[in-house]
């Protein structure tokens, strides 16, 4: 829930801070270099937490930074009035939940309970009708959640696309990764956040690189 607020809410203030957009393009690579930071810092100061700690510890060290989080935007950045007003989507809302619990749960359950499982049989039902029924909800809608128009932009859904590949495979290899590393490995936790540190690395400097050629040359969406 945390990151579903920070992260729109963080790229809708930025053209009002930084109306220029060079200076916007190169702080949107700091953006991802800090979210890269953090990534980097996850499985290290994880894995000192679950070595010295227990695993119940890493819940507890997000509280305090969220709520420094909190202050800081309360004190530091600018109020910022929205424009018109818009309907609330309910149902879209609704559908676009349940589709993707289903799909989290579908995920999740089915290299263990298998195709075989009612379980597994219910989610995948609800996934595949809450996806058609979110589609034809949103066509139809006033205000729709996600407007259909959006994907008739090939900028749009290359960078939506690209987005996905790197969180599913940078995200999905660390996962992996971790597992690979503590069960068959035998590494412990400690040790596995400083073996993962480079990749993490490489994407923060690539982040900060990427807002600097976006600020230098613009970015391509054709």
């Amino acid at each position: 829930m945390g990151a579903a607020l920070f992260i729109p809410a963080s790229f809708a203030l930025m053209p009002f801070i930084w109306p220029d957009n060079a200076p916007r393009q190169r702080v949107i690579g700091l953006f991802g270099a800090i979210v890269s930071l953090a990534a980097a810092a996850g499985p290290v100061l994880g894995g000192f937490l679950v070595n010295y700690f227990g695993w119940r510890s890493v819940f507890l060290i997000n509280i305090p930074i969220g709520l420094c989080g909190l202050l800081a935007a309360f004190r530091l950045l600018p109020r910022v009035h929205g424009g018109r007003e818009r309907a609330f989507d309910m149902a879209g809302q609704g559908l676009g939940i349940t589709t993707l619990a289903a799909l989290s749960y579908l995920l999740i359950e089915l290299p263990v309970l298998g195709w075989t499982s009612s379980l597994i049989q219910l989610a995948a039902g609800i996934f595949l009708a809450g996806a058609v029924g979110f589609i034809v909800v949103e066509r139809r809608s006033v205000s729709p959640l996600i407007p259909p128009s959006l994907f008739q932009d090939s900028g749009f859904n290359i960078a939506n696309f690209t987005g996905m590949m790197i969180n599913v495979c940078y995200f999905g290899g660390i996962y992996a990764l971790s597992l690979e590393l503590q069960r068959h490995v035998h590494f412990s936790p400690l040790r596995t956040g400083m073996a993962l540190l480079p990749l993490a690395v490489c994407l923060m400097a690539g982040n900060i690189l990427s807002g600097r050629l976006m600020a230098h040359w613009g970015a391509k969406n054709r």
